[in-house]
């Protein structure tokens, strides 16, 4: 089935201290996943979960698991399809961008 796109990302983090007499007060943002880089991380690979077969005997590919070519949404001429609509579709992705921000007090 391969393998999935290599998942690559940064964070950031910023914050700056400003002093009012004895208090600190620190503004912060965090972003996390800068680049919004959603690789998919997960491929339905369920090739025959309805447990279809070729089941016409004058069939080159009878007995096989899958669609008969030639039938329903399986083309001609090649082997045997899925049973499954949504099979090597993407099933999860790497999580979105994300911002956080936070404000620390000293005193």
């Amino acid at each position: 089935m391969g393998r999935t796109p290599t998942e690559w990302d940064a964070d950031l983090s910023l914050a700056y201290n400003f002093k009012a007499g004895p208090v600190v007060i620190t503004p912060m943002i965090f972003i996390f996943r800068l680049f919004n880089n959603q690789q998919p991380t997960r491929y339905d690979t369920a090739f025959n979960p309805y447990g279809s077969f070729v089941t016409n005997p004058a069939s080159f590919w009878y007995g096989q698991p899958g669609v008969e070519p030639g039938t329903g949404n399986c083309p001609a001429g090649g082997a045997p399809c899925s049973d499954n609509p949504n099979y090597m579709k993407v099933a999860s992705r790497s999580l979105p961008r994300q911002l956080r921000a936070a404000i620390k007090i000293a005193f």
